[in-house]
C-alpha cells in the first residue's frame, strides 16, 4: 500500500509539471474550435516537447529527481 501511495504522489507531481502545456493546448483546442485538424496535432505535440525539454534540462532536472527522491523517501547520490 505504501508503494502505490509513492507511485500516486509521484504521477501527481510528474503531471503537474505538464500543466502549463496542457491549459495552452486546451486553449488552443477552444480557440480554433476543431480539435480534428492536423494543425491541432502538430502544435500541440509541439507544445508537449517544448514543455518537456524545459523541465529535463540543467539545473531543473536536478532538482526534480531530489524532489522525487524525497517524495519516494530515498537516499540521492553523494
Amino acid at each position: 500500500m505504501k508503494q502505490f501511495l509513492i507511485f500516486a504522489k509521484i504521477f501527481a507531481f510528474l503531471s503537474l509539471l505538464f500543466v502549463p502545456s496542457i491549459l495552452l493546448v486546451l486553449g488552443l483546442g477552444y480557440w480554433i474550435g476543431d480539435t480534428r485538424s492536423g494543425f491541432f496535432g502538430f502544435v500541440g505535440i509541439t507544445v508537449f516537447l517544448i514543455n518537456l525539454i524545459l523541465v529535463l534540462t540543467g539545473e531543473r532536472r536536478a532538482r526534480l529527481w531530489r524532489k522525487l527522491l524525497a517524495i519516494a523517501g530515498t537516499r540521492g547520490r553523494s
